[in-house]
């Protein structure tokens, strides 16, 4: 095991039987929903790591998002029905008929989910006395509702908690080096920490989130390469998390 734990939260397509009775969507608008939402291709752009250090959701996130606060109280996004259960699309239109039965279910899927994340982090620590998370993600010029010109959007958005971590320059660097543009916390911002280790200074968090435009195509393989770089770079003795 590495001294390094992916996140991959938003890569996965499933929408089991009880939540897609909660969608009474025509299946071409249900499809065109979840395209547009999940991270697309992100678990095979990082397959190259071993199952022991990645936890990778297989349900869409339109099922639950894992990336939310557990308590709509604390998430922001629950007010436009987008908290961990999705009642409602990025643009305002509700899509999803919530009930009891769905919440409980999509709750039971965020804990299982977590619980695995923490276990892999905890394994980490123990082995290594510290843990780079790496919050692997991607996004599209058609996310309109970021409160950012599409126009903007660079190739690479780095998300960081507070200042940019020695971790994190290491990998804008590399972007660039390559040739992409690099935001720093635009157009999304922050990277996710098991709450049980936030403000843990062994427990470092970099958020990678990709523009489909630089990896939806024949250049795939030459972004998987870079990430597959940039990940070995990370793991190197001489990069001290």
């Amino acid at each position: 095991m590495q001294k390094i734990v992916l996140n991959i939260p938003h890569a996965g397509t499933e929408i089991p039987l009880w939540a897609a009775r909660e969608m009474p969507l025509p299946q071409d608008e249900l499809a065109e929903l979840v395209d547009f939402i999940t991270d697309k291709d992100v678990d095979k752009l990082w397959a190259f790591v071993g199952k022991e250090s990645k936890q990778v959701a297989a349900v869409s996130r339109i099922v639950v998002d894992t990336e939310r606060y557990r308590s709509d109280a604390d998430e922001p996004m629950a007010a436009k029905g987008m908290g961990l259960y999705y009642t409602h699309t990025p643009d305002g239109k509700p899509f999803r008929l919530r009930t009891e039965d769905g919440y409980r279910r999509s709750l039971a899927l965020y804990d299982a989910y977590h619980a695995a994340l923490e276990e892999k982090v905890t394994a980490c620590l123990t082995e290594h006395g510290s843990c780079l998370l790496l919050d692997c993600h991607s996004f599209h010029d058609r996310m309109t509702h970021t409160g950012y010109d599409p126009a903007t959007f660079p190739d690479v958005c780095i998300g960081v908690n507070g200042a940019v971590t020695p971790e994190a320059q290491r990998i804008i660097d590399a972007f660039r080096a390559a040739g992409y543009t690099v935001k720093v916390n635009e157009p999304f911002a922050g990277s996710l920490v098991p709450l049980r280790y936030w403000g843990d200074p062994q427990v470092h968090s970099v958020m990678i989130e990709l523009n489909r435009r630089i990896y939806d195509n024949a250049d795939f393989h030459k972004v998987q390469k870079l990430c597959e770089k940039i990940y070995e770079t990370l793991c190197a003795p001489s990069c001290i998390v």
